[in-house]
């Protein structure tokens, strides 16, 4: 992932990010070869980071020395991160990222109750919320956590009753406002087909009104109102 960034002192640069599951020994050439690509093509700073997902420590090497000409970038590892500093975010997405971090002396149940909480507060609809968890679910693989993840979601099912939860409360509205939308909408293309089909008679035929309302299965008034607004 790359972004041209402006810090906070004006500062521009180059904002480098590779996500690597896998602990490969060859990384640090081919960050070599993306900075000499980067820096000739933008002619700006460069800062690079790996960001490592894998389960296990890390073994590639950062740095690269060759003769005169010397090479870095910065490794991080989420093995290694508080997952707190995630939970803690103020978005979904970044609130994921917990399970890949350091639970410290927490566990692991209760840091993923945790998560899953979290994401439900910053999370808008049912739909939305269960994508979260099977980005989460994804993520957990790495960690061999997946199962604990589906565990949890039962028990806190199982401990809040649907009719009472912000989530389903907010899909019922949602869910309702939108029927509603929808027949106000079939109500109006009914009226205008009525409109359309009694117009037609009324131009193209000697039916007196009481006909057409007969016929086209409306009120009288409504056939009257057709007729003055032609009339106009």
């Amino acid at each position: 992932m790359l972004r041209r960034i402006t810090d906070r002192s004006g500062e521009v640069f180059v904002l480098h990010l590779e996500f690597q599951v896998v602990d490969e020994p060859d990384m640090v050439f081919r960050m070599a070869d993306y900075a000499v690509m980067l820096t000739r093509q933008y002619r700006l700073p460069l800062r690079q980071y790996v960001v490592y997902l894998g389960s296990k420590p890390p073994r590639m090497p950062d740095r690269l020395e060759a003769g005169l000409n010397r090479f870095q970038f910065v490794m991080v590892d989420l093995r290694k991160t508080d997952y707190r500093r995630f939970v803690s975010a103020p978005n979904a997405a970044e609130v994921l990222l917990s399970i890949l971090a350091d639970f410290g002396t927490q566990p692991p149940e209760r840091v993923v109750t945790a998560i899953v909480q979290r994401v439900e507060e910053l999370t808008e609809g049912p739909l939305l919320f269960q994508q979260r968890m099977n980005q989460l679910r994804i993520l957990a693989q790495l960690r061999n956590l997946q199962p604990l993840i589906d565990e949890v979601i039962e028990h806190l099912l199982k401990h809040c009753k649907e009719e009472n939860d912000i989530l389903y409360l907010r899909g019922q509205r949602k869910g309702k406002e939108e029927a509603e939308a929808s027949l106000q909408q079939m109500r109006q293309q009914k009226k205008e087909q009525q409109e359309e089909t009694v117009r037609g008679m009324v131009t193209k035929t000697s039916l007196d009104s009481e006909t057409i309302a007969d016929i086209a299965k409306v009120s009288l008034a409504f056939v009257e109102r057709v007729r003055k607004s032609l009339a106009n």
